[in-house]
């Protein structure tokens, strides 16, 4: 039911939407233009489109609508808009109210903050921590504003109390007080505190950075070097990120109290998108970015929050951004490149990556992006090379489902290339790192039998994909085609109108079902089903061959 209403909600706005089309909204008797605002507001949040919801809440608040909880979802869709400026402009027509979101609250402390009013920002603050005593987030926003009047780092400090014992918020808790000692010059103590937020979080870039800074800070380049390589070695995603030169004059550490604000707000968004909370995530984000514009690696890691959200566009933009950043310009061009083939810009996606080949041509990320949309643009040669390539980078002690991925990738390249015996080999070796994955099984068991070769052999994989991943309508409609290849009409037609159902517009399906269904004689239904395959093929566009096949049974 759910789903049928808003189905009907859907039609019922795009086809009011229609009576507004080519008229100047603005010119509109107030009442009608606020009606035509909220009906935009509606269809943009429908559509996933939050500029658009935005824009369809101005105008309505433009006409007189004083509602409040209209300039409050204004306000909140325009944080996720990355538009912060109209949310400021929002929260100072808001009345202050004890209901009002902790957003609206979170928002009011970064505009004091920006304008560089500790006590105000200390009152906000307050009034936030209290809602939710227990987070060491909301304790550090306190902490920075009590900071920006004045008070001592030591006092501070000690009103933060002991380190929480979960060892991720006892990392951050390190990270902000070895921060605020580097902050006044006492880099023996900050030191320590880092050190501590580093070995409690190997693997964390902020706190790895701040601790090299700290180091050439105390005239330690070569140590910072070291700790830049040993991070990098244990961490090879990020060699291409282009970690600052250690050699580098140390950065300062005072970056003001928005500056301060932004790093917790931004902590605390990463904690909140790992806890599922994607939207009120991305609001921190954008928050602590509108506080501290100017730091690359915040803008890095919100436009990969973007991209996995899938708010493409906004992800682009901010990769593109950094593509001439000293250190993040290579990491940035190679995530833009992948966003731009996710929004169908294949062409420019696959030249950008082609030119990050030309300079970095045995970074692993580089060589999979490469065999990856080469396989997906049908370059199945190009795709195979590249995966070669990478395989004796990708050593025995990776992971094992790391290893049999990029086997499989291999096999199905020179599969879709051909090259059978290639992908023959390749596949099994797959196999023999992972045995029971149902999707390589299926894929050898099924090639096997379009060769008409090793059927015994072929059908057991089958069988056994089955059963490791029954409701898998590729593997269901392999097994049906292998009954079909043996003359077992009855369980092939049994089998294919089950993957049918899993998968009902799978052209490659659909045309399996065709061909038994002609086999039975039942030539309509055949024809249908082609008919439908066909319509599904075209749609996709991406398999000239079934194309053409489907063309000529329905002659």
């Amino acid at each position: 039911m759910r789903i049928l209403l808003t189905t009907a909600s859907s039609l019922f706005f795009s086809m009011t939407a229609l009576a507004y089309d080519g008229i100047d909204i603005a010119a509109l008797p107030p009442s009608v233009a606020r009606d035509a605002g909220l009906l935009e507001a509606h269809l943009g949040m429908l559509r996933g489109d939050e500029h658009a919801a935005l824009e369809g809440y101005l105008l309505t608040l433009s006409h007189g609508e004083n509602n409040g909880a209209h300039r409050e979802r204004a306000l909140q869709i325009a944080l996720l808009a990355d538009d912060v400026d109209t949310a400021v402009r929002l929260a100072k027509t808001l009345p202050d109210v004890p209901e009002d979101p902790t957003m609206v609250w979170l928002l009011r402390m970064a505009i004091a903050a920006k304008n560089n009013d500790a006590s105000t920002t200390l009152v906000w603050a307050d009034r936030v921590r209290r809602e939710t005593p227990e987070l060491l987030q909301l304790d550090l926003l306190r902490a920075y504003a009590e900071r920006g009047r004045g008070v001592a780092v030591d006092s501070v400090i000690r009103q933060l109390g002991d380190a929480p014992e979960d060892p991720a918020q006892a990392a951050r808790y390190w990270y902000h007080v070895g921060r605020m000692q580097a902050q006044i010059g006492n880099f023996d103590a900050a030191e320590t505190a880092v050190a501590r937020a580093v070995g409690l979080e190997p693997n964390a870039l902020f706190s790895t950075l701040l601790l090299a800074d700290i180091w050439r800070a105390q005239g330690r380049a070569d140590e910072a070097a070291a700790l830049m390589d040993d991070y990098s070695e244990a961490n090879p995603g990020m060699r291409l990120m282009g970690l600052p030169d250690a050699a580098a004059p140390a950065p300062h550490f005072d970056t003001g109290l928005d500056g301060d604000l932004a790093s917790v707000l931004f902590d605390f968004g990463i904690i909140v998108w790992g806890q599922g909370g994607e939207a009120p995530a991305r609001q921190l984000l954008n928050l602590a970015l509108w506080l501290a514009p100017d730091q690359p690696y915040a803008l890095y890691y919100s436009a990969i929050v973007e991209e996995y959200g899938g708010h493409l566009e906004t992800a682009r933009d901010r990769f593109a951004a950094l593509a001439t950043d000293p250190s993040l310009g290579l990491t940035a061009r190679l995530r833009l490149a992948e966003t731009l083939f996710k929004l169908g810009q294949t062409t420019e996606a696959y030249a950008e990556v082609g030119q990050l080949l030309k300079h970095q041509p045995e970074e692993p990320s580089v060589l999979r992006a490469r065999g990856e949309m080469a396989f997906e643009l049908n370059h199945f040669a190009e795709a195979k090379k590249r995966f070669k390539q990478l395989w004796p980078l990708t050593p025995e002690s990776s992971p094992a489902p790391l290893r049999a991925r990029l086997a499989f990738m291999i096999g199905a390249a020179a599969e879709r290339g051909k090259d059978f015996k290639d992908a023959e080999r390749w596949l099994k070796t797959s196999l023999d790192i992972l045995p029971e994955n149902p999707s390589v099984l299926n894929y050898l068991g099924y090639m096997w039998v379009e060769q008409n070769k090793n059927l015994d052999e072929a059908f057991l994989m089958l069988q056994t994909a089955l059963v490791l991943s029954p409701q898998d309508g590729a593997i269901t409609d392999s097994v049906g085609w292998a009954y079909y290849m043996q003359d077992n009409l009855e369980a092939a037609e049994a089998f294919v109108e089950k993957a049918a159902e899993l998968e009902p517009d799978d052209p490659v399906i659909l045309d399996h079902l065709g061909d038994i269904y002609a086999e039975r004689g039942r030539t309509e239904e055949a024809r249908w089903q082609w008919g439908r395959a066909l319509d599904r093929a075209r749609d996709a566009g991406d398999d000239e061959k079934l194309i053409k096949s489907l063309t000529r049974k329905l002659r």
